[in-house]
């Protein structure tokens, strides 16, 4: 149903169960990266 093409892969859904960001694969080097990435991502969509 969304496409899933890589493992690990974290998606954020709109309230319409459109996709509104997808992050696929995590690079231990950028944690932080991802984590501040996400908390923006899940903040915006929780507005929509």
């Amino acid at each position: 149903m969304y496409g899933i093409y890589g493992y690990p892969q974290t998606i954020i859904l709109r309230k319409n169960h459109m996709i509104k960001h997808q992050f696929v694969g995590i690079n231990v080097n950028d944690i932080e990266e991802f984590k501040n990435q996400f908390k923006i991502e899940v903040k915006e969509a929780l507005l929509e």
